[in-house]
């Protein structure tokens, strides 16, 4: 089988040779099972507690514009 035609299962996209799963989960909320990357997708893990605020994390938009952030102090998230 050739690499092109290797695809990911149903409810996972974005095959990465550097995933070590291969694929990523979609995160559809169950909306759907059939998911695709966007453009401008990437993958980027970031670790924090968000105990009390969003604790100086900042957002930018593609065009490096700030964009707002809502911290959610029940699910202790931005």
């Amino acid at each position: 089988m050739s690499p092109t035609s290797y695809r990911c299962k149903p409810g996972f996209f974005n095959m990465d040779i550097e995933n070590e799963f291969g694929c990523t989960p979609c995160f559809c909320y169950g909306h759907s099972s059939a998911c695709r990357s966007a453009p401008k997708y990437i993958r980027h893990s970031a670790i924090s507690h968000f105990i009390r605020d969003v604790e100086k994390w900042g957002a930018q938009d593609d065009h490096r514009q700030s964009a707002p952030l809502q911290y959610n102090a029940n699910s202790q998230n931005i």
